[in-house]
């Protein structure tokens, strides 16, 4: 991070808007390579609500590569 952002100059983003567990599925998924989601996210309206929140999250980021693993979990 450059420039005269106050996160250049703090080192720390804040995402007040995103779950935090859905930040954490993101960045698992970083690491694997694909997204798990919780145990706790067997209905099929959390899974769908996670990944569309998840889905918003990865847009934000930019991150093309992890959308299109979205598109593909739903």
């Amino acid at each position: 991070m450059s420039g005269e952002w106050l996160e250049s100059r703090t080192g720390k983003v804040k995402l007040p808007d995103d779950d935090p567990n859905i930040f954490r599925v993101y960045i698992q998924s970083l690491y694997a390579g694909n997204i798990r989601q919780a145990e706790s996210d067997k209905s099929s309206e959390a899974r769908f609500r996670n990944l569309g929140q998840l889905y918003v999250l990865v847009d934000k980021m930019m991150d093309v590569h992890a959308k299109d693993q979205v598109v593909e979990a739903i």
